[in-house]
């Protein structure tokens, strides 16, 4: 499986697949993680399920990995790994960090700003996705 080689694709891609898990009972979204199955301990006793970060809900609904296995972007291809990292650096705003992670050159995206505000999932996930929305509407329109 190939991930797309443009940011815009790339995020589009990673905004579905977080989504999808969203609504997985295997899955619980936790940013500090790429792709761990945790013990969880509740009112019904101890239940698995595996915690991802945005590129680890790549790896789970686009790459189909168990949940019951760790992934983490050193498994993959170089070219994987790197788009993970990516995704990984643009979902805080990092945007030139995640241009040079995808191997981009430099003039396509050196005069976009090097990082932007970008609400943080665990306690603003509409906001959050609102600024997903921005930020590939901003790859969109350099070309990204």
């Amino acid at each position: 499986m190939e991930l797309p080689n443009k940011p815009s694709e790339l995020m589009w891609r990673a905004v579905k697949d977080l989504m999808a898990i969203e609504t997985d009972p295997a899955y619980t979204i936790n940013m500090s993680y790429w792709h761990y199955p945790l013990r969880i301990e509740s009112g019904e006793g101890t239940i698995t399920r595996c915690a991802v970060c945005m590129a680890g809900a790549i790896l789970a609904n686009t790459f189909h990995m168990p949940s019951n296995t760790e992934q983490v972007p050193d498994m993959f291809s170089h070219k994987t790994r790197d788009a993970l990292q990516a995704i990984d650096h643009f979902r805080v705003g990092a945007i030139q960090e995640g241009c040079i992670y995808m191997r981009l050159p430099k003039d396509s995206y050196d005069f976009l700003p090097w990082e932007i505000p970008i609400a943080n999932y665990d306690s603003r996930v509409l906001s959050f996705y609102d600024d997903m929305d921005g930020l590939i509407e901003l790859f969109e329109s350099v070309g990204l």
